[in-house]
């Protein structure tokens, strides 16, 4: 099986695609971007339609507003708050 190195740059948004996996899928049900990226790293890592979607805008800002309803309760914000602010942006 031949194998491909591959160099990502540190300011790319695949960096944040580990992130996906450890998210529960409640939360990814909420995210039209997340939601519609497969689980298989390796089927998004062969389509050039789905490197561009997790390259996008929509899904930093989709995996970064999940992270924060997911983080945010445990250092004291109200998570109904953060929930609100983050259905409206997704």
């Amino acid at each position: 099986m031949p194998q491909t190195a591959v160099s990502i740059l540190r300011d790319s948004n695949i960096n944040f695609l580990p992130l996906m996996y450890f998210l529960p899928y409640d939360l990814i049900d909420r995210c039209p971007t997340l939601s519609a990226l497969p689980r298989c790293f390796g089927d998004i890592a062969t389509s050039e339609k789905l490197i561009d979607v997790v390259m996008s805008d929509h899904f930093l800002n989709e995996i970064m507003g999940a992270v924060s309803a997911l983080a945010f309760p445990h250092f004291g914000f109200s998570s109904r708050a953060n929930d609100k602010r983050f259905l409206q942006n997704a």
